[in-house]
């Protein structure tokens, strides 16, 4: 996937913030090398417009170096935005996508990314499945469930 966009995304535990970090994308000899200094829960997910693959592990740093051979999926997006309790933008909140059904159904994949300044967000799944959308740092935003891989406008409303 010569091209494909690569991002990290970290956890140090499960209350933690979830770090994410745009790390390029992959090389002409179908590589991206990246180092990983921190003891947490890492997902590495590699996507273009076409597919996307993943992997979620765990590093240790006594053990620092993985190598990956990730498959190429057919994918889709997940998009929408976040409101405030009041219908304003909700800015920079993370929104988490868990697969409810399919091949990642009761695994630790997940798919993430923060609102922008217009509260809106789009996230690349694969396309085998169904999922669910929340912001989990937000108490009491309601998930919005059975969602497929092209689906859009979906709404969350912060507190509700």
């Amino acid at each position: 996937a010569v091209g494909a966009q690569v991002l990290v995304k970290r956890r140090h535990s499960e209350n933690a913030p979830l770090v994410i970090f745009d790390v390029g994308k992959i090389d002409g000899q179908g590589e991206r090398i990246v180092r990983l200094h921190w003891d947490a829960q890492y997902q590495l997910v590699v996507y273009n417009e076409e597919g996307i693959a993943y992997e979620h592990f765990y590093n240790d740093p006594e053990e620092p170096i993985y190598s990956f051979n990730l498959q190429m999926e057919p994918r889709g997006t997940i998009s929408g935005t976040v409101e405030n309790p009041d219908s304003s933008p909700a800015e920079n909140v993370e929104v988490c996508i868990s697969p409810t059904s399919g091949p990642l159904a009761n695994t630790d994949n997940f798919f993430s990314a923060r609102t922008n300044g217009e509260g809106e967000w789009a996230i690349p799944v694969p396309a085998n499945g169904t999922y669910e959308a929340t912001c989990p740092d937000e108490e009491g935003t309601t998930p919005v469930t059975n969602l497929l891989a092209d689906t859009s406008d979906v709404t969350l409303v912060r507190g509700r």
